[in-house]
């Protein structure tokens, strides 16, 4: 039996109503055997907004949407409260972002390259972390400074036979997942407040400390932008995590776990 197949969201009081481009993405997609999760919440801590049942717009009765709702984990809710539900260990969960449109072949691509090898995790946008190792004759190699992520290369591969390991998968272009990649400790946003705002650093982080191999995939295809700001909501990614610093707190909890994959380069 086929692995069931989850895409998997989250946005916001201030977003929703600006999202039906995205959605209209989900329902042309090639690969039409998968079930999409909205998460909301009751309360908004960013915010301190409330939703409702009632609040969910009309137009959502277009599309094939499994709306729930949950706590707020900030930018974890598009894939902590699926993980905590019943889901079976093989099964698919692909996340995705509120303000992108998916090229027809998203899906398919990412279960394809998933049920070839069940046991990495893929995406279409990556990041490699800056490093700068101290190396002397009888010193072990160890990092001159933390890892950076505003010094990393980022990943984008425009042949669909081309693959590449990287540090962080990216979930502006979505993240392929299996349920068995994570134990409690993911669950644990205690550990890191700074993770609370930080859904891709912390993912990536534990898909690493569980040896679990992050791997950028290629589409020809283009992936386009839902211009938010026109709205007058700003980008998580640059008014939080860069500008207060959030980003270097969750790599650093992750120090040890980040393996440079340019030294098994030669064996996706």
């Amino acid at each position: 039996m086929s692995p069931q197949v989850l895409i998997s969201f989250t946005t916001t009081p201030q977003r929703i109503q600006h999202i039906t481009p995205m959605l209209e993405s989900l329902k042309k997609q090639s690969y039409q055997g998968f079930k999409t999760i909205l998460w909301l919440c009751h309360l908004y801590r960013r915010s301190s907004q409330k939703m409702t049942p009632e609040e969910i717009p009309t137009f959502m009765h277009n599309y094939n949407v499994d709306v729930r709702f949950c706590d707020d984990f900030g930018s974890n809710t598009k894939l902590l409260p699926l993980l905590k539900s019943n889901v079976k260990d093989d099964a698919i969960i692909i996340t995705a972002d509120d303000d992108t449109c998916y090229p027809s072949n998203w899906v398919e691509n990412l279960v394809q390259a998933s049920l070839e090898d069940p046991n990495q995790a893929y995406g279409y946008r990556g990041k490699i972390l800056n490093r700068r190792y101290f190396n002397l004759p009888f010193v072990k190699t160890a990092y001159l400074r933390d890892l950076s992520y505003s010094g990393s290369q980022t990943i984008m591969l425009k042949k669909t036979s081309d693959s590449k390991l990287v540090d962080i998968l990216t979930g502006v272009w979505g993240i392929c997942y299996r349920r068995s990649f994570f134990n409690e400790s993911y669950f644990n946003l205690n550990l890191c407040p700074s993770a609370y705002h930080n859904d891709d650093l912390w993912v990536n982080g534990h898909l690493a400390r569980n040896q679990v191999r992050r791997v950028c995939i290629g589409n020809e295809a283009d992936f386009s932008d839902i211009p938010m700001e026109k709205f007058g909501v700003k980008r998580l990614w640059d008014n939080v995590n860069n500008g207060r610093g959030l980003n270097k707190r969750v790599l650093k909890f992750f120090k040890y776990d980040f393996k440079d994959p340019r030294a098994n380069a030669q064996s996706v």
